[in-house]
């Protein structure tokens, strides 16, 4: 028969109950007798704000209530600090780590009253702080946002310019004239004129040409003459609209070239060249009934600067007869003109 086994406890431990009771009292006892954690240094910013100014818009005690508010504290390690110099050109702070610089911004505009001016720098004070303390424990501040690089507009499509309005006048005329003039040459006699016309401003035209007349037969008693003008003439010409399509204006321009003349049934026969040079002034009425088709009706009054005479010798060196060219005349013009853009 199998003897049990038996343990014994030491008389001097006792119950288990009065074992747990001990336990837990030295438990108790360590907890009271080891030391509190010890807490970080720090300080109220009272203390870590200092102002070296007299600016009375920047009182220490009233810029750490507002640093505070900003940092929704009233205590900052004790190895930061904050000195603010004021004088009469700028405003400017440093925050100092352990001694060392770390942070320092410069106001060269505040705003001029008190809260505004106060709140300013309070707030720059503790972005700076807010840097400093997280730099202090090992995490760097954030840094600042980059704004994107603006995307240049693209390159806006070319647009021509509109077409000129309807009606509008060109810039360029050909100007094809029939004359009827009177009293220009010893009889009336027929002739024609091509010009030039450049626009100026609608309504406004200056042109250039040549005009010929032609008269066959002019009567020199006892013989006749034949007789032509060819000069180059220069305009300046102003019209107005009086009815839709119906323009009523003027010329004014200088005349300058050449009288041709060759006698007709004479003994002997001269064909002498004299100069001529004059003036006109001309009345018109100008129709433009279909683009770019003009019709002009006009008169106009020519004035020579010289008068020829037509003289019929004897052979000796006598005149039998002679006739003068009159210096005023009368000229009857049709004209039709193609404008050209």
């Amino acid at each position: 028969m199998t003897r049990a086994s038996r343990l014994t406890l030491p008389a001097a431990i006792g119950h288990p109950s009065r074992v747990l009771r001990v336990a837990l009292l030295i438990a108790l006892v360590a907890c009271c007798v080891a030391p509190a954690p010890t807490r970080a240094q720090e300080r109220a910013l009272t203390d870590a704000i200092t102002v070296d100014g007299r600016d009375p818009c920047l009182e220490a005690p009233r810029l750490a209530t507002q640093v505070g508010a900003w940092l929704e504290r009233d205590r900052i390690a004790d190895a930061l600090g904050v000195s603010v110099r004021t004088d009469a050109g700028a405003t400017s702070f440093v925050i100092t780590h352990g001694g060392e610089e770390v942070a320092t911004r410069r106001f060269d505009r505040l705003p001029s009253e008190c809260p505004d001016r106060r709140a300013a720098v309070a707030l720059a004070i503790a972005l700076a702080l807010d840097a400093a303390i997280l730099e202090s424990i090992g995490i760097p501040a954030p840094a600042p946002a980059v704004a994107p690089t603006p995307t240049p507009d693209p390159t806006p499509p070319r647009v021509d310019p509109p077409p000129p309005p309807a009606g509008e006048r060109p810039a360029f005329s050909i100007e094809l004239e029939a004359w009827l003039a009177l009293e220009l040459l010893p009889d009336p006699a027929l002739g024609g004129l091509l010009a030039v016309s450049w626009i100026i401003d609608p309504g406004v035209r200056i042109r250039g040409g040549v005009l010929a007349t032609q008269l066959v037969g002019a009567s020199v008693v006892p013989g006749g003459a034949d007789v032509s003008l060819l000069t180059g003439r220069i305009d300046a010409c102003v019209d107005r609209s009086v009815l839709p399509h119906v323009l009523l204006g003027g010329c004014a321009g200088v005349l300058g070239g050449a009288l041709l003349t060759s006698g007709r049934d004479l003994p002997t026969v001269y064909a002498p060249v004299l100069p001529w040079a004059g003036a006109a002034v001309r009345a018109e009425l100008r129709w433009l009934p279909v683009d770019p088709l003009a019709l002009t009706i006009g008169a106009e009054g020519v004035f020579s600067f010289v008068q020829p005479r037509l003289d019929v010798g004897d052979g000796t060196g006598g005149v039998v007869a002679s006739r003068s060219l009159s210096t005023a005349g009368l000229a009857i013009v049709i004209a039709t003109a193609l404008v050209i853009e």
